[in-house]
This record gives structure tokens, C-alpha cells and sequence, in this order.
């Protein structure tokens, strides 16, 4: 199985497992994107993508994502976002001009990610955990 037929078992496999449907895309050089719009189960947009032949991306929402490489060694940190994001485990924490991704720790968070970008997000802060059905 090539990296491409990986990360597409990845995409569709996180579908399966949280009973999510979506639109995907593949593309003749390989790569492939899968979009899961807000629907029950996932209350924020998410995306995913592997492309530029080793590199597999995600966003979640308007002002979160992330990016990493080389596949395949990439994939389980990948899963492992991917899974604390959909199941609710995880959640992110907006604010002004960054965004992080949280993983509990004792009764508190702990920081698992980090981004920012110049996106204005037109809010203080917002905290978004998914809730699947």
C-alpha cells in the first residue's frame, strides 16, 4: 500500500469510527483531501489532506490546523490529534491571533499544539471539544 492509499485509510477510517460523512477528493498526482462538514457528531468543519508526496495536513474550524511530514512516520501523531479532536478528548482554545491545541493533564490542560496565523478570528476566545454522537 503507498502513502497515498495510507492516508486515505487513515481519513476514511476516522468516518467509520465516528459515523461521519464526507466529501473527498483525490487528485492525479496523488493527492487526496476529505472534508467533514459540521454535522451531528462533529460541530465544527474539519478537514484533511496528504499531499506534496510525504506531508499530511488538517483544520479544524476557521482558525486551527496543522501540518507534518514525512509519512510515513507522520501518521501516528496524526491519528493520535485526529482522535483526542473528534472523540472530544481534546479540544482547542481560540484566542487572539493563535490557537492551541489542549490535552487534559491531572484536572487541568495541557498544551499538545500550537498555531498561529494572521487570521483576524473577530472574537476574544472560544473553546471548541467536540461532542460525537
Amino acid at each position: 500500500m503507498n502513502l497515498s492509499e495510507q492516508a486515505e485509510e487513515i481519513f476514511s477510517g476516522f468516518g467509520r469510527r465516528f459515523n461521519l460523512i464526507c466529501e473527498r477528493k483525490t487528485y492525479d498526482d496523488g493527492d487526496i483531501c476529505v472534508v467533514y462538514d459540521r454535522q451531528i457528531g462533529l460541530q465544527e468543519k474539519v478537514w484533511m489532506c496528504f499531499g506534496n508526496i510525504d506531508e499530511i495536513s488538517f483544520g479544524v474550524g476557521e482558525f486551527f490546523g496543522g501540518s507534518a511530514f514525512p509519512c510515513p512516520e507522520a501518521f501516528d501523531g496524526f491519528i493520535e490529534d485526529m482522535d483526542g479532536i473528534l472523540s472530544g478528548r481534546y479540544r482547542i482554545r481560540y484566542g487572539w491571533f493563535r490557537s492551541v491545541l489542549e490535552e487534559p493533564f491531572d484536572k487541568t490542560w495541557k498544551i499538545r499544539e500550537r498555531y498561529s496565523g494572521p487570521t483576524w478570528n473577530g472574537f476574544r476566545f472560544k473553546v471548541f471539544a467536540n461532542t460525537p454522537q
